[in-house]
């Protein structure tokens, strides 16, 4: 999507630039993996296995966070509420869901140039959706589907919008039940994970997200903030 290169192996895959801030450049992909697999990423790793210690090498443990799975059961019957209208973001446009993911995560007076995190996206596996009161934009999420699951990402409300069920509602489509895979997801909020134990998500594992020092190894000049 960013054109930024990459490597994989049975232990490892590896940005090889320097991917948009908010995306990883490392992640675990087998319990032997080690701190040396890992040392060389350009930004944050998760550590799947919550195995690994890369403090030597300028790392900073950042969060800890909590893997959940949803197997593929029927969604339990439930109403959106009445003001919330839920759409399918055309991926050629992404602005607005942008807009709305950015302020959701960073708050009010948070924005970044536009494209710079969820530019145009013609994958067809990936769905964005957004939803809107009184046609204003207030909540956001995504599903990325592959031959296995569904992985969701970036479930956020805007603050002013919080607590009224929204995020709720955009789950439930999220999840896709209909194509009858299981669903994952992974946070460190522990208001989102009542939401998503509510909605049948079970905890299985904690996730470490080790982000790279104030300077990082492989471009010792460039100062990361």
């Amino acid at each position: 999507m960013f054109r930024v290169p990459w490597s994989r192996d049975e232990y490892a895959w590896l940005a090889l630039g320097r991917p948009p801030l908010i995306y990883l450049g490392g992640i675990t992909l087998s319990p032997r993996a080690t701190a040396e697999h890992m040392r060389a990423s350009p930004r944050a790793v998760y550590d799947s296995w919550n195995r690994i210690d890369l403090a030597p090498f300028g790392f900073r443990r950042a969060r800890l966070e909590i893997w959940y799975f949803r197997p593929p059961l029927a969604m339990p019957a439930a109403s959106d509420p009445d003001e919330l209208t839920i759409e399918r973001v055309d991926p050629r446009d992404l602005v607005e869901f942008e807009t709305v993911s950015v302020r959701g995560f960073g708050g009010e007076d948070v924005t970044v140039p536009a494209g710079s995190i969820h530019p145009p996206n013609p994958d067809p596996r990936l769905t964005c959706w957004l939803g809107r009161v009184d046609g204003q934009a207030v909540c956001a999420a995504i599903s990325y589907e592959t031959d296995r699951a569904v992985g969701i990402f970036g479930v956020t409300t805007v603050v002013p919008a919080r607590g009224r069920g929204y995020a709720t509602a955009l789950m439930r489509r999220a999840i896709l039940v209909e194509s009858g895979k299981p669903a994952v997801l992974n946070t460190d909020n522990d208001v989102a994970m009542r939401v998503y134990e509510r909605l049948g998500f079970q905890r299985i594992g904690e996730c470490p997200l080790w982000s790279p020092g104030p300077v990082t190894r492989t471009e010792p000049d460039d100062v990361l903030t």
